[in-house]
């Protein structure tokens, strides 16, 4: 039998791609899920998810909950232990999570994760740069028109 890592590295598709599965969907985790609805909290050290988001809620999938416990942790009370200590990380994200990303993503993935997410806020900047240029040179129309 393969190692885990040769059998990750396959369903990943890091074996015949550059970017793996895990890269691309932390990146648009990141990218629409938290830029927009987390801030940072000084007092915690951690994102939290703001009362007011600065876009559109994203739809997701509905998960359903109809799993047999012996697909999750295998028994019912090991369901409840691991829904215990999985408790006490949701609702921000830290440094264990951040933690845990670059221990998927790895040298490239962390690389190619930010390349990729400063591109985005650059492309965020030039737009609302852009319509603030329009706004003010609709303003100098209004002026002169006058």
């Amino acid at each position: 039998m393969d190692t885990f890592d040769a059998l990750l590295n396959e369903v990943n598709h890091s074996v015949s791609s550059a970017l793996g599965r895990i890269t691309l969907h932390i990146f648009w985790e990141l990218t629409y899920d938290f830029l927009p609805h987390y801030c940072y909290n000084g007092s915690t050290n951690r994102f939290v998810k703001t009362q007011q988001p600065h876009v559109n809620e994203t739809t997701r999938e509905k998960i359903s909950r109809e799993i047999p416990d012996v697909h999750l942790y295998g028994t019912r009370e090991l369901n409840q232990a691991y829904d215990i200590v999985n408790n006490l990380y949701r609702g921000f994200v830290g440094v264990q999570h951040f933690r845990s990303m670059t221990r998927l993503l790895g040298y490239q993935g962390i690389a190619v994760v930010i390349q990729e997410m400063l591109k985005v806020v650059k492309n965020l900047v030039r737009q609302r740069n852009n319509r603030f240029d329009e706004k003010k040179m609709i303003g100098v129309l209004v002026i002169l028109v006058r």
